[in-house]
């Protein structure tokens, strides 16, 4: 898990981007050992698979203030890699409004 270092200073338009690597998140993985014990205790009829416990990887945006937003979920790590360069380079080299629209975030986002 990565941390937005406070220490870091981002000027107003700009973002931060990260890759969220696959794997198991206590957090979910809890509420997964929750539905399975709630499952049983029941007698059955859920929903099979409803608490996979895993997290896919992601490329996440950062702006200023801390606030994060998901913008892809990828099927494997290097897959996210490969699509947080080009988002990196597109947010480089494309107006803002016009990469907002692109990936579908709200400039107020941005802006922070």
């Amino acid at each position: 898990m990565s941390w937005l270092h406070h220490d870091v200073t981002m000027d107003a338009g700009s973002l931060r981007f990260e890759v969220r690597k696959a794997g198991v998140h206590w957090l979910s993985a809890v509420g997964t050992v929750v539905e399975v014990v709630l499952e049983a205790t029941s007698g059955g009829g859920g929903n099979p698979g409803l608490g996979s416990y895993g997290k896919p990887p992601a490329v996440i945006a950062y702006n200023r203030n801390g606030d994060h937003l998901i913008l892809e979920e990828a099927h494997a790590n290097e897959s996210a890699e490969e699509r947080m360069s080009v988002i990196r380079e597109d947010f480089k080299t494309m107006a803002t409004d016009e990469w907002c629209d692109r990936y579908s975030v709200n400039p107020s986002f941005v802006s922070g």
